[in-house]
């Protein structure tokens, strides 16, 4: 539940105005808070970036959890199984263990299994860098927003395809600064395209993303003539 204003979809908005209002919980719902975010396909996650303030209100400890899609024959292998009852499977065969995850029926399509990939505590409002240290020298770290966050921790897992083939991301703010609400003013999430997406796919967000560029352009140059 979130304050009139500062829903959850002002982060993911083609609007600059909502995008920097950001997300604002009520007051009284208490953290933890969890932000999901699906990809439209698998990415391979570089950087997180997040601003975990609105106005006064702060988050102070930030954990990030990723989920990769199953393939098709995993999937339909667990979709087999004898029916889950009360969370205690029925057969021998347990489930991968992950940390967010609800149990449901075979006869429901398996839910992803969210596994910690990162977390940080923040004394302050400055904006935080979730970084993956395997694509980390992508980036000249002296001008991009790298080096503008002071706060900085590494994305790491067991399970590789959790980091280079993420289908889902969920932020959760784990604690506040002196009471105040769950608040988060902006959450950029940088990476490419999983090496296991088609590559029909992976030319329509090139284009898509060419032509974005090209018009950031044009505008920001008409706006210095």
């Amino acid at each position: 539940v979130s304050t009139d204003g500062y829903e959850c979809s002002n982060i993911i908005s083609n609007s600059w105005h909502l995008r920097r209002k950001g997300f604002l919980a009520e007051y009284f719902i208490k953290p933890p808070v969890n932000i999901t975010f699906q990809f439209p396909c698998n990415i391979d996650i570089h950087h997180v970036f997040i601003t975990p303030c609105v106005g006064q209100q702060r988050s102070s400890h930030l954990e990030l959890y990723s989920a990769s899609k199953w393939p098709q024959s995993a999937a339909k292998y667990f979709q087999k199984r004898k029916p889950v009852m009360s969370g205690v499977s029925t057969t021998s065969t347990a489930l991968p263990e992950g940390e967010i995850s609800n149990a449901q029926s075979s006869s429901h399509p398996m839910p992803p299994l969210f596994y910690s990939i990162s977390k940080i505590y923040v004394p302050d409002s400055e904006r935080i860098c979730f970084y993956n240290p395997k694509v980390s020298t992508l980036f000249n770290k002296d001008t991009d927003n790298f080096a503008v966050s002071n706060h900085r921790a590494e994305i790491r897992n067991f399970r590789q395809d959790i980091i280079s083939a993420s289908s889902h991301l969920t932020l959760r703010i784990v604690r506040t600064v002196s009471g105040s609400a769950a608040a988060v003013s902006n959450v950029d999430i940088w990476g490419l395209p999983a090496l296991s997406v088609p590559t029909p796919i992976k030319d329509d967000i090139m284009n898509k993303y060419t032509s974005f560029i090209n018009q950031s352009s044009v505008k920001n140059h008409c706006e210095i003539l």
